[in-house]
C-alpha cells in the first residue's frame, strides 16, 4: 500500500459538499442559509480524532452563518467491530465545546442508547 494512500491530508477531514464558511455580516449561500434550516453533519465512516475535527469545523460554520440547529449523524455502530465509537466521541467533543463557550443545547434524538442523531440548538 502507499504512504498516500493510508494517510489522510488535513483538508481530507473537511465536508467538501459543504457551503463555504460565511464571511461576517454575509449569510452562507445554499439551502443551510437561513436561521431557520437545519444543517446536517453525517459522520459515518470517521474515526474519532477525524469526527471530532469535523464537528469543531461545522460547529463553527453554522454559528458564521447564524443557523440555529444542526443535526449530527453518529449512526448506532453496527459496523464498528467493538461496538459504537462516534456516538461516544460526538457528545464528549459537543459537551467540551460547550464548557469551553458554544451557547448551544445538545440532546439526543430519541432515546440515547438507540439514538443515531444529535441535535444542536444555538442560542
Amino acid at each position: 500500500m502507499d504512504r498516500n494512500q493510508t494517510k489522510k491530508s488535513f483538508a481530507d477531514l473537511f465536508d467538501p459538499e459543504a457551503p463555504p464558511p460565511a464571511r461576517p455580516g454575509q449569510n452562507a449561500p445554499g439551502p443551510q442559509s437561513g436561521p431557520d434550516e437545519t444543517a446536517r453533519l453525517d459522520l459515518h465512516g470517521l474515526t474519532c480524532r477525524e469526527a471530532e475535527i469535523r464537528i469543531e469545523a461545522f460547529i463553527q460554520r453554522c454559528y458564521g452563518a447564524g443557523i440555529s440547529r444542526a443535526r449530527i449523524i453518529t449512526g448506532v455502530g453496527r459496523h464498528s467491530a467493538n461496538g459504537p465509537v462516534l456516538k461516544q466521541c460526538a457528545e464528549k467533543k459537543l459537551r467540551r465545546l460547550q464548557r469551553s463557550g458554544l451557547k448551544a443545547a445538545v440532546t439526543w434524538e430519541g432515546p440515547a442508547k438507540t439514538s443515531a442523531v444529535l441535535l444542536v440548538r444555538f442560542k
